[in-house]
């Protein structure tokens, strides 16, 4: 403290306090009947290991050829088409 009886750290928590009073609030809604896998019942998730070189080939096949999902959305269509050749045996 000094002979004011201040703390040197006063005018930062005076600067963080003014700064929090100015951020906007952010609506922590989501859009309405958006809801992402991870909040949805009807996903499990589930890790797999890969060696990161097949992954990057996979990746970049994926974003060239204008696949329009994320990685597990292919993984998911790779697993149905399996399901479907075995079911055809």
């Amino acid at each position: 403290m000094s002979k004011n009886g201040k703390s040197v750290f006063d005018g930062l928590l005076a600067a963080a306090r003014a700064e929090e009073e100015v951020k906007p609030e952010v609506s922590s809604k989501k859009i309405e009947g958006s809801q992402g896998k991870r909040q949805n019942p009807e996903y499990r998730q589930t890790t797999i290991y890969i060696r990161k070189d097949l992954h990057k080939k996979v990746k970049r096949i994926l974003e060239d050829s204008g696949f329009e999902g994320d990685f597990s959305d292919w993984v998911e269509q790779c697993m149905l088409g399996e399901i479907a050749n075995h079911q055809g045996d």
